[in-house]
């Protein structure tokens, strides 16, 4: 710059530099222009981004201690940390804090100090113990560990710091580059616990200047193992057979290439921790959680390269210790099918070794189970690690995380990269927390058989002229939110029954295109020259289902390796979290929430919906025209026979495509939610309360 006092000029170069991804420089840039002009608020905006804590003073010079440090270790197959008397098993209570909020993805953290501590109390509350972490946290998290536990010694949660050992594109296994990368990535993590780092964050990386030091409180490193399937292969070709591995304070006897390969990574970690800092904590690695535990592949996929932490123990040098961690992954169900006798065989075959069982739970989602049972089988697990004799168990997860996908899901979650601004409540994946994050503010939308008047204050889509017969649609009200689509139909006075011994109810949704999809309604309740894709029949509280209707070669996309006939379950929310529809006597609604999902909308949130396009019906997406709904009472009989509708048939049971609105919707770049405790949060507070630290190793609970 010419003018290195020109403050219009620094902050152009600092803009510039943010928009090409030049974090380097723009950081200079923004502190020179907060230098000239301080409280420039674009200034402010970038560095808090990419270097959190910029404002905080320099920390104190560090004095590294003249004694080995060990704030905790494991041994006799159980954690101990130091108590008044000397070494005191621990035993684990954890929570996996993911924190990743609605509309944010993978790696965007909050950077807020004071929603850390609001979650750590919310999990301390659950007379939980630990947290866990997959990865680095930007500084805040650590300010806000430090702030509790020193305010609350008698509640302290200790830490599982996760480390990921990521190799870049293009590295092996054995590449130098990639081997420096990861070393890198353990310093970085080692420094930022113990209070000592500063670096620029980058996308899905957090960064900062960490300067609160929560070692003491650190209960173990944990490796995550996920690394690409072939370069798994690939590295066990290149090193066949078995292999010894003698390091400073990890040594491993006969062990896979991929063994060997993990405990170096490990003592390398230990290594630099102890050259550093002069302390040592427990390290572990993590594996899936199945019928054989100590065989499982060491990366996901088809690849048979397994791994056995039985093979590694920690040398003399080593009083921290080694530990063996099993999960069960989000995606498998392998975990359920174990009992306390199981997992007594998996500690027994670790003698000597501590077991921490570091992922497990249930979802509650559509399909699967609602969140009352959640929390019974959470509570269950909880109880049948303790009685197996595990050292512990970790929960997942804190709270929803709407960016997850399902494989199983994600073909109707179109663009991927769009998925977090809203949730797929039919997405196992999204609804493992104890935490919901529900959509919409809080109190703003209807809950089936909740208050009547949030189901009234819905924009009228269609609504009957003149008098009507006892039981027809006098008015269909359509709204929606991130989760749902929501339908209230009135279908008498307020406090007048619906006559479902001789009554039942279709609503008919054209989700794409009036020239698409079929033009006739099952049992020949109605046709005309409007397409539907979906009909929802309620032939009363016991039987009523979702049906597809699109015909080929313009078929749903749902039908490929999905259900065409989808049961709706009846009752209220205060009954089922899984309930799809009720009917309000009292307000004389028939009120009806669907999820997004169910009805081939790929992404709400920008408006666009599923297909099937060409002469192969490949899926597609397009932007949605809107939704045309149309409702019939029907008698029921041998033959059903429709006794009114919304808007009105024509003679010969026809509808006309000019009679019927459009409900369209607003997309969103920002979705509105709000948290909400599940009951899985009573169920843990109970089963824990009742569960004491310590956990003899001779005398597991049975």
């Amino acid at each position: 710059l010419s003018d290195p006092h020109n403050s219009d000029g620094w902050d152009g170069l600092m803009s510039a530099a943010w928009r090409l991804g030049d974090n380097i420089e723009a950081l200079r840039a923004a502190r020179r222009s907060w230098q000239i002009h301080p409280g420039n608020p674009e200034a402010k905006l970038i560095l808090d981004r990419i270097y959190p804590g910029w404002d905080r003073p320099e920390p104190r010079l560090y004095k590294r201690p003249d004694s080995l440090v060990v704030p905790a270790r494991a041994s006799n197959q159980r954690f101990e940390v130091p108590g008044p008397g000397g070494w005191s098993p621990f035993y684990v209570k954890g929570v996996h804090l993911g924190v990743v909020l609605p509309g944010g993805a993978a790696g965007d953290f909050p950077p807020d100090s004071a929603r850390y501590a609001g979650w750590l109390a919310g999990i301390a509350g659950l007379n939980a113990n630990t947290v866990r972490l997959a990865t680095l946290l930007p500084p805040a998290f650590y300010r806000a560990l430090a702030g509790w536990n020193g305010a609350h010694p008698q509640q302290a949660l200790w830490l599982i710091q996760g480390v990921a050992p990521v190799l870049p594109p293009g590295s092996d296994f054995d590449s130098p580059r990639g081997l420096a990368t990861l070393r890198d990535e353990f310093r970085s993590v080692v420094d930022a616990v113990h209070g000592r780092a500063g670096f620029l964050a980058r996308p899905g990386h957090a960064g900062g200047r960490y300067d609160a030091d929560v070692s003491r409180w650190t209960l173990a490193w944990l490796m995550d193992r996920e690394q690409d399937s072939a370069a798994i292969r690939a590295h066990a070709r290149a090193h066949p057979g078995r292999h010894m591995t003698g390091g400073r304070f990890l040594a491993l006897a006969d062990g896979s290439a991929m063994d060997g390969w993990l405990a170096a990574r490990c003592d390398e970690l230990l290594g630099y921790e102890a050259d550093r800092y002069n302390t040592l904590h427990p390290v572990a690695y993590a594996n899936p959680l199945g019928p054989e535990p100590t065989a499982r592949p060491a990366g996901s996929g088809d690849d048979s390269v397994s791994v056995d932490p039985r093979l590694v123990r920690a040398t003399d040098a080593n009083p921290a210790g080694w530990f063996a961690s099993y999960e069960s992954s989000p995606h498998r169900s392998d975990f359920l099918g174990m009992n306390p006798g199981d997992l007594r065989d998996l500690t027994r075959r670790h003698a000597g070794m501590p077991v921490l069982i570091a992922g497990y739970g249930v979802p509650s989602s559509r399909g699967g189970h609602d969140e009352t049972t959640q929390a019974r089988i959470d509570a269950r697990l909880t109880r049948e690690i303790r009685a197996g004799g595990c050292a512990g168990g970790v929960v997942f997860e804190w709270m929803d995380e709407w960016f997850r996908r399902d494989p199983s899901a994600s073909d109707l979650e179109w663009p991927a990269r769009r998925s977090r601004f809203w949730h797929d409540v039919t997405d196992a994946a999204q609804g493992f927390g104890l935490l919901a994050m529900d959509a919409g503010a809080d109190g703003a939308s209807p809950e089936l058989g909740g208050d009547s008047t949030r189901w009234r204050a819905l924009p009228v889509l269609e609504r009957a002229s003149g008098a009507s017969v006892r039981g027809a649609p006098r008015a269909l009200q359509v709204g929606s939110d991130a989760s749902y689509v929501y339908l209230a139909v009135s279908l008498g006075r307020p406090g007048q029954a619906f006559g479902w011994d001789s009554l039942g109810i279709s609503v008919a949704l054209d989700t794409f295109r009036p020239d698409r999809g079929q033009r006739e309604l099952p049992n020949g309740l109605a046709s005309g020259d409007l397409g539907f894709e979906f009909v929802a029949d309620f032939a009363g509280p016991a039987s009523a289902v979702l049906r597809v209707l699109a015909d080929e070669p313009h078929a749903s996309p749902r039908e490929t390796g999905r259900d065409d006939h989808m049961p709706l379950r009846c009752g209220t929310l205060a009954q089922s979290t899984l309930s799809d529809w009720t009917y309000d006597r009292a307000s004389g609604l028939l009120e009806i929430r669907l999820p997004w999902a169910l009805l081939d909308v790929a992404d709400p949130s920008s408006g666009s919906v599923l297909y099937r396009d060409g002469e192969k019906g490949e899926p597609a997406v397009a932007a949605s025209d809107g939704f045309r709904i149309g409702v019939v009472t029907w008698r029921k009989g041998g033959t059903p026979r429709p006794l009114a509708a919304l808007p009105a048939l024509h003679s010969g049971r026809r509808w006309s495509a000019a009679d019927f609105a459009t409900w369209t919707w607003t997309p969103w770049e920002e979705p509105e939610f709000h948290a909400r405790l599940k009951p899985a949060c009573q169920a843990l507070r109970a089963v824990w309360g009742g569960m004491p630290d310590e956990l003899s190793s001779a005398h597991p609970e049975r």
